[in-house]
């Protein structure tokens, strides 16, 4: 018997399956849309074998490990395999959050100008049936965006890193397909524990200092208008003294902004 703390399961078209050679579930904080990946050298669905297994890009599919729900989301690849002693199916797929990855900000309206990053993405976040949830996000996160005009072709995830990045937040997304906006909280409990011996069967971990400086320096340029006069550039730096003074970095704000330039700083992109 399976131990259940070590079971996998896809749900697609109301079956569950549980039978894998292979499992990958992955979420990265900074990455708005999880993946999945699924292989399988058995007999197939209990009862109905292969034919039982027909999975097709854009099913529906969840994913559970543990009897946890971990990811709401869709089937991208179906990928068979065989020979004349087996038969392979890989399953791979993304969160619902994939739908805003793929697809460009409608033409219409054109502007967003006055509107606040929530208002925003409520509005273009709806027609794809993905939900928003914002977790601790700073005081500047209800600013209003001065000029917020969409560039012709760019994705809905594409605007709003735009948009994150000048309000100091990150996206993720969470085990019910939603998009989760805001900053780590440094004073949250943990939500797991891992210990040797005990409940690791295999770990890698990695420290690496590509996105670490010394200094950070950041400079943007406020759009002018007959009101408030001609450009100006605002601009932020911030000092972290436990990197090496050799390594610096200077950034260009990735959309005109005033006073909330520097809350760019706060937002480096995963690599």
């Amino acid at each position: 018997m399976p131990n259940p703390n070590e079971v996998a399961t896809l749900t697609t078209g109301g079956e569950t399956f549980s039978t894998w050679k292979s499992v990958m579930a992955r979420r990265d904080f900074g990455a708005p849309s999880s993946e999945l990946s699924f292989s399988s050298v058995e007999p197939g669905s209990p009862g109905k074998g292969w034919a039982g297994m027909r999975f097709k890009p854009f099913d529906p599919v969840t994913v559970t490990l543990a009897g946890i729900q971990v990811i709401d989301g869709s089937v991208t690849t179906r990928s068979t395999s065989m020979d004349s002693a087996s038969h392979e199916i890989m399953i791979q797929g993304r969160s619902k959050v994939c739908s805003i990855v793929d697809s460009s900000v409608p033409i219409k309206p054109g502007t967003f100008s006055g509107q606040t990053y929530e208002q925003v993405a409520r509005g273009l976040l709806a027609p794809h049936g993905v939900g928003l949830v914002i977790r601790n996000p700073p005081p500047i996160f209800t600013k209003v965006f001065k000029s917020l005009v969409p560039q012709y072709g760019e994705t809905v995830s594409e605007l709003l890193n735009r948009m994150a990045a000048m309000r100091g937040v990150f996206h993720v997304d969470d085990a019910q397909g939603n998009l989760v906006v805001g900053q780590g909280d440094p004073s949250a409990a943990p939500v797991a524990t891992l210990q040797e011996g005990v409940n690791i069967k295999s770990i890698s971990c990695r420290l690496d200092n590509q996105n670490a400086w010394n200094v950070m320096s950041t400079i943007g340029q406020n759009v002018g208008d007959d009101n408030s006069g001609p450009p100006r550039d605002y601009s932020g730096s911030s000092v972290d003294a436990t990197v090496p003074d050799t390594r610096k970095k200077i950034m260009m704000a990735p959309h005109p902004g005033d006073s909330d330039v520097p809350a760019h700083l706060a937002w480096v992109p995963p690599v």
